[in-house]
């Protein structure tokens, strides 16, 4: 046991050591920081460091299925705001905590025998294997939390998005112009979503782009299509001539539409999940009954 402990335990040092060489490696300039601050990148892009060289890591070891999951992962830490270095830190915690924490366990338990007793002890496979699960639970499950922390921060970006539509509709139809309206309609809303609006709306005036452009590139970064669409269509309308207070108040109701159907599929998980103690504890009470039936049925037969 002590031969599998110790190789365990180096390979979790070797692990962390090589972390530590990746976060020493170049970065990038403080130049490229600012331009990028500019183009209105968020935490998560703005300075990767070791979270660039982690995922050349992923990249090599995972080859083309690693595309998709890094850019998942980088929306789902742009909408939350979350620096990347930081939550790989976190996650690589989680993986060697996982990974130590069953051969701690063992090795505790086989210093305590003399005091204590002798008690139940598991094999070098055993754990070995339970290393390993924890290691991989602590890995894969601060993915699994981080998408959905995301995806409830989409949520409250959605109604905010419909909201924004909403109030940029009324100004057009005041007289405003497509411009004035959607900064007007950027103020004129409070809380987080709102902030990242007028965030990216001053941004793209500093950098001589359109607020159009800037919410489609907003939407890009933080994998919401509504916003992305919402800039690709006001964008469409303004070349084409269309009405933009049409544009505006069609895609707040495609955005309200969509945002009720999710609401209501939500709300059918929670009955089902609700439901489903209340269906087990009517199996345990019929196995309860039927239970003296059984057992004398087969003390009779036997």
């Amino acid at each position: 046991m002590s031969a599998a402990a110790g190789a365990l335990i180096g390979a979790v040092a070797g692990a962390g050591l090589l972390m530590v060489a990746l976060g020493l490696s170049a970065g990038r300039s403080s130049l490229d920081r600012l331009t990028s601050i500019a183009a209105g990148a968020g935490p998560s892009e703005r300075a990767p460091g070791p979270a660039a060289n982690l995922e050349r890591l992923e990249r090599w070891v995972l080859g083309p299925a690693a595309a998709d999951r890094q850019a998942r992962r980088r929306a789902d830490l742009a909408v939350l705001e979350l620096p990347a270095d930081r939550w790989h830190a976190q996650r690589l915690l989680l993986a060697m905590t996982g990974t130590v924490g069953p051969v701690a366990g063992v090795v505790v338990s086989a210093g305590l025998a003399p005091v204590v007793g002798p008690g139940p002890v598991l094999g070098p496979s055993v754990s070995a294997l339970a290393a390993v699960a924890g290691g991989a639970a602590g890995w894969f499950g601060a993915e699994w939390w981080l998408g959905k922390r995301a995806a409830g921060a989409r949520t409250v970006l959605r109604s905010a998005v419909a909201v924004y539509l909403d109030l940029a509709a009324v100004a057009v139809a005041g007289g405003a112009g497509p411009a004035e309206a959607m900064r007007t309609a950027a103020e004129a809303g409070h809380g987080a979503p709102f902030l990242r609006i007028r965030a990216a709306i001053a941004g793209a005036e500093v950098t001589q782009r359109s607020a159009y452009e800037a919410l489609e590139a907003l939407g890009r970064r933080i994998g919401l299509a509504e916003l992305r669409d919402v800039g690709a269509a006001m964008a469409l309308a303004e070349r084409q001539g269309a009405p933009v207070a049409a544009t505006l108040g069609g895609k707040a109701a495609a955005v309200a539409v969509r945002l009720l159907a999710s609401e209501q599929a939500a709300a059918e998980t929670r009955s089902v999940a609700m439901s489903l103690p209340s269906v087990l504890m009517l199996s345990g009470f019929l196995l309860f009954l039927m239970y003296p039936f059984v057992a004398a049925l087969v003390a009779t037969t036997g």
